[in-house]
């Protein structure tokens, strides 16, 4: 029975044997059974009686320390695990799982998080992995309904593909299995839907028409994906997917938007370990390529398996091999410059210490979703689907400061933007200690905008997406001053030309930013030569390329009456600031022809003739003082 996989019946065996005499290798395989039919307080009892025993090998230690993990005993895991790696120090796989118990701590802070409670639409049995069906969910679900055998592993029902949706007073109709050849004599399902809802691939045993495939060597029947069409309401028209084998398994399949990438579970050779996370791709007469291994960032040495994705660049998957809180732990991973980021572990209470897999996200700013888990029958192997939603989203913190003295601002204005709607959806005004707050929502994008009177606005953009921990930033405002002078440098033109060049652009795009957050603004754009050169000819110079930058701006989308284009040829000579002063010009050194006449040097001359050669604006408002 235990050879043929039937553990529910080798159970009862085990047990009459035990009774009768104590057989520390019949000891060893009732522990199995209770281990692989997810029974872990059975499992716990048998493997803690095993460990004792001196005739014990290294390998029960091992199955005694994950079960502890599994029923949240991470103290005691962690002994037996270090009993094991002094046996077994090689074991790279075991010093994960003992890294896991020492992050326990970190893998349940934030658990007010989310909320999570069991769906109101799950069957009487095993149900999990949910996904899209039209307006309802399908999953994978033990069917009590089913007349044939039940299923030797567990001594219950196979499973079938089966749906629900809301009635029109939002109660969750009783599953029903689909109708059609997608359901048959032993395990269907899970399945998700192709674009367009006429076409799904679900995961079934290895058979078709009631004949079944078997692997030759161990003689099990494997997973294999299949492909189903709807013709009204019903499925039929099964198909086995060409990169399926009767050597090994392939399941769980998730696609990409567009229908054209599909990612899936297997144990097919060639991988990093275990099951692992593997895609394929359509070509172009609709066939779908050879296989890819998903990589080592999402694989281990253990098994990976349950991909879903999400804006075909988010892939959530449960995990035995990254840090977990035992089992599988549902993790995401973000695709970005064509590589999956360093998975991200879902923590409590997504995750538990049982096995959590399946997710289905149902809110694209991962507001709320569902994921599948045993942690409610840790002795019965059940698993069910649990509604999450998430209560603590991220916030947005900062602090509003005068740009000079870095003394915090009271009475700004800070308002927050949402940049998908262009709505105003939060505002408020500083006090003395010149911060704010506000809550984000996951996977969005925002603008805050920072003002007060007699300041220049300062607006940056947040996002939130891919993002976990909230944000901190300091908006900067600058003093209003009328007739105040500000520099635009690098606003360079060609000899005796007014035309805008590429880089004189990136610094007038500084101007047009601040006139957008401050439309109240007014300014005088004026443009000044060096002291070479005619009188006359330099005004007009200067003119042209004022009148040259100010139709720059307009271009840009600012409102012509707010500017005035101002020329002044050579004569308003540059006065050195602060941070420009050097032995060549003190600080506030006017440079008139008669002080850079008086520099010996001709390649000094040049440093000052490029400084009286600028671009500046002023305030022109007559509110501001």
């Amino acid at each position: 029975m235990y050879n043929s996989l039937a553990y529910n019946m080798a159970i009862e065996q085990y047990q009459k044997a035990l009774s009768k005499k104590e057989m520390l290798g019949a000891r060893e395989k009732l522990a199995a059974c209770y281990r692989l039919t997810n029974q872990y307080a059975k499992a716990e009892e048998q493997y803690a009686k095993i460990v004792a025993d001196s005739a014990s090998v290294p390998e029960d230690k091992l199955y005694y320390s994950q079960i502890l993990m599994r029923t949240g005993k991470y103290d005691d895991a962690k002994k037996w695990l270090d009993l094991y790696l002094k046996q077994m120090p090689q074991d790279t796989a075991a010093m994960v799982l003992r890294e896991s118990c020492d992050m326990v701590h970190a893998l349940t802070t934030d658990t007010s998080m989310f909320i999570i409670e069991p769906a109101k639409f799950n069957a009487s049995g095993s149900t999990f992995a949910p996904a899209k069906y039209g307006d309802g969910i399908m999953m994978a679900a033990e069917n009590p309904g089913r007349k044939n055998k039940t299923y030797a592993w567990t001594g219950r029902a196979f499973l079938d593909v089966m749906t629900t949706k809301q009635d029109a007073g939002g109660n969750w109709e009783t599953p029903v299995a689909l109708k059609g050849d997608v359901n048959g004599d032993l395990h269907d399902g899970p399945a998700v839907m192709a674009p367009g809802d006429s076409v799904m691939y679900f995961t079934r045993n290895s058979y078709i028409k009631r004949k079944v495939s078997r692997d030759k060597e161990t003689d099990v029947v494997n997973l294999k994906i299949f492909k189903a069409s709807k013709r009204d309401t019903v499925w039929t028209n099964i198909k086995s997917l060409a990169f399926n084998s009767d050597n090994y398994s392939c399941g769980h399949p998730t696609l990409t938007s567009d229908g054209k990438t599909m990612y899936f579970t297997s144990d097919m050779p060639g991988g990093v370990g275990g099951t692992d996370i593997w895609y394929v791709t359509l070509d172009s007469a609709g066939c779908w390529c050879s296989p890819v291994n998903a990589g080592k960032t999402i694989n281990t040495k253990q098994n990976e398996m349950f991909p879903s994705l999400m804006h075909d660049t988010i892939l959530y998957f449960a995990s035995e091999g990254h840090h977990t809180l035992g089992g599988l732990d549902v993790f995401k991973s973000i695709y970005s410059g064509g590589q999956w980021s360093q998975p991200y572990n879902m923590k409590t209470p997504v995750n538990s210490s049982a096995d959590d897999f399946g997710v289905m996200i149902k809110d694209t700013s991962i507001l709320y979703g569902y994921v599948s888990s045993n942690r409610a029958s840790k002795d019965a192997g059940i698993d069910q689907i649990y509604f999450f939603s998430r209560v603590l989203v991220l916030n947005l913190v900062g602090i509003v400061v005068d740009s000079v003295t870095r003394e915090p601002i009271e009475g700004a204005q800070v308002e927050l933007t949402d940049k998908k709607t262009g709505l105003v959806i939060g505002s408020m005004a500083t006090g003395a200690d010149g911060n704010f707050r506000f809550v984000l929502q996951p996977e969005s994008d925002y603008s805050v905008r920072a003002t007060k009177d007699q300041y220049f606005a300062d607006m940056k953009n947040i996002t939130t997406v891919g993002k976990e921990k909230s944000e901190e930033i300091v908006a900067r405002l600058r003093l209003l001053k009328k007739k105040k002078i500000f520099v635009l440098r690098n606003v360079l033109y060609d000899l005796d030309k007014s035309f805008i060049r590429p880089d004189a652009a990136i610094e007038l795009d500084k101007l047009v930013k601040i006139m957008k957050d401050n439309p109240e603004v007014t300014i005088e754009l004026s443009s000044h030569c060096d002291i070479r050169g005619k009188y006359d000819y330099n005004m007009k110079l200067s003119q042209r390329r004022a009148e040259s930058a100010v139709a720059y701006i307009i271009s840009k989308g600012v409102d012509a009456k707010r500017m005035v284009a101002k020329g002044y040829g050579w004569t308003k000579p540059y006065v050195v600031q602060k941070q420009e002063a050097s032995k060549l010009a003190p600080e506030g050194t006017e440079l008139t022809p008669k002080y850079i006449k008086k520099v010996k040097k001709k390649s000094d001359q040049e440093i000052l003739h490029q400084l009286n050669r600028r671009t500046e604006f002023k305030i022109t408002n007559e509110d501001v003082k």
